[in-house]
């Protein structure tokens, strides 16, 4: 089935032509679609069919298409987060997670949860970028549980509970240690290194970065910081600052020193 209608150009520019009928109906019709050389005034004959086997191709992709998505959108929900345990010392614990899998929900809200008596909200994570959370002030050889909970558009996931503890006083296996500037004197890298394998730490190295614990130098003073990269790294990150002794005394004491007497 078929129609011919009978069309006067009217206004006419590069985008859009206005036609006109023999019942004075007008018409939008773009331009680009026109005989070239077309003129206002002039006369064109348009005739319109139905394309019922395109229209039938058409509809039937489009239910494929349906039927398809139907199939596979479970497939597109949200999965529960994976919390783990990034690091541990006497008085912290650092969790961390894998990147979150959304499916094609939206994220509302991202909190972590701390179980010691009861289960309750210790954090929301403002910043999803970052999926690392440190928790300081921990009693030494303590349990705690965890739990990693997404709010979505499309409900709310949670992670397992996850336990961790705390290390005892006297394992220090979990620290990360940066070695910094050291003076002319008697110590040396190799006598850290030395010192750090009698406590079984096996993170020792000259740079410093997040999961540094503490930054060890004995030659901090206001020239030296202006030059010294990873000090101020250090400083920036709130990273205890301590002499070689303080390492030495941990060894010697066979237990985890304060600090404050190190600095």
């Amino acid at each position: 089935m078929s129609r011919v209608v009978d069309v006067t150009i009217g206004k006419h520019d590069s985008s859009i032509t206005y036609l006109t009928t023999s019942d004075f109906k007008v018409l939008e019709f773009p331009s680009s679609l026109l005989p070239d050389n077309i003129k206002t005034g002039a006369v064109l004959k348009i005739q319109i069919d139905f394309n019922e086997s395109l229209t039938k191709e058409t509809n039937n992709k489009f239910i494929d298409f349906q039927n398809n998505l139907l199939d596979k959108i479970s497939t597109f929900k949200p999965k529960k987060p994976e919390l783990f345990v990034k690091t541990k010392l006497p008085t912290s614990i650092t969790l961390a997670w894998e990147p979150l899998n959304l499916g094609i929900a939206k994220l509302k809200n991202v909190s972590l949860w701390h179980k010691s008596l009861k289960l309750s909200q210790i954090a929301t994570i403002y910043n999803i970028q970052n999926r690392t959370y440190k928790l300081t002030g921990l009693n030494i050889s303590s349990k705690h549980v965890f739990q990693l909970r997404i709010d979505t558009s499309n409900g709310i996931y949670s992670s397992e509970m996850m336990l961790a503890e705390t290390l005892s006083s006297n394992d220090l296996s979990g620290f990360n240690i940066c070695v910094g500037a050291l003076s002319d004197g008697n110590t040396t890298f190799d006598d850290i290194k030395a010192v750090a394998d009698a406590l079984s730490i096996s993170q020792l190295s000259r740079q410093c970065n997040e999961d540094t614990t503490h930054y060890i130098t004995d030659t901090v003073d206001d020239e030296n910081e202006e030059h010294d990269l990873q000090l101020n790294v250090a400083k920036n990150l709130n990273i205890p600052i301590v002499k070689p002794n303080w390492l030495q005394g941990c060894l010697k004491e066979k237990q985890l020193l304060g600090v404050k007497k190190f600095y």
